[in-house]
């Protein structure tokens, strides 16, 4: 008698940058994602109005306990992390079961103190609104970068790298040093040309970002 299986479908954990917009910046991508029949979830590490939520080990913990509440479910789990989600990202992988991970213009090494704050700009916001994120914040920003920076190079799981080639908060280059600390060969490393920092959901590039996104989630890369 013969047995047929369905795999189980795999999970995407996506972990936001800093900013004002947190897992708001995945809502495009989620709803493509979805659409493509993939399960999708998004959390938020912290609370951008409020400044006193400013402990790095704080924002750790709440991705730990969301990456927990998925491997609870025992499905194979794909991890996307953007910018300083994309260090976090790799942390996680490199002490957590995961399948595959992506990171689309991972912050390992950030410009300066300016960029980093003009990062933190809501574009959901209007002109008058838009404020910079606390400075204390963004001091947990380059904690996160100092502390958990040093993970790519103890990721065991196939690893894609998304840049584009007009960042204007993340040198393009310092993917290229990340991606050259990865030990293994299950990696690749791809450049958007003219994409800038929030090609996620920029309007512009981010129909290229997402079609590559679904295409590593399903394993059509490796």
């Amino acid at each position: 008698m013969n047995f047929f299986f369905n795999k189980p479908k795999q999970i995407v954990v996506c972990v936001h940058g800093f900013g004002r917009n947190v897992s708001h910046e995945f809502d495009p991508l989620k709803r493509f994602l979805e659409e493509k029949g993939c399960e999708v979830v998004t959390f938020d590490m912290y609370d951008p109005n409020n400044p006193d939520d400013c402990s790095y080990k704080d924002w750790i913990e709440k991705a730990e306990n969301a990456m927990k509440a998925v491997i609870a479910k025992k499905r194979p789990i794909v991890l996307l992390g953007f910018s300083m989600g994309g260090v976090i990202a790799s942390y996680l992988a490199s002490v957590y079961p995961v399948s595959r991970l992506i990171l689309v213009a991972p912050a390992f090494h950030y410009m300066n103190i300016y960029q980093v704050e003009k990062a933190g700009r809501n574009l959901f916001l209007s002109d008058e609104e838009k404020t910079n994120m606390p400075k204390n914040m963004t001091s947990a920003f380059m904690e996160v970068v100092d502390q958990y920076g040093s993970s790519i190079s103890h990721i065991s799981c196939p690893v894609l790298i998304l840049h584009g080639t007009e960042d204007e908060t993340i040198l393009s280059s310092s993917s290229r040093k990340a991606f050259n600390e990865i030990p293994h060969s299950l990696k690749r490393l791809i450049y958007i040309e003219g994409g800038g920092h929030r090609m996620l959901y920029d309007g512009k590039q981010e129909k290229t970002v997402h079609t590559l996104v679904l295409n590593m989630v399903n394993g059509e890369l490796f």
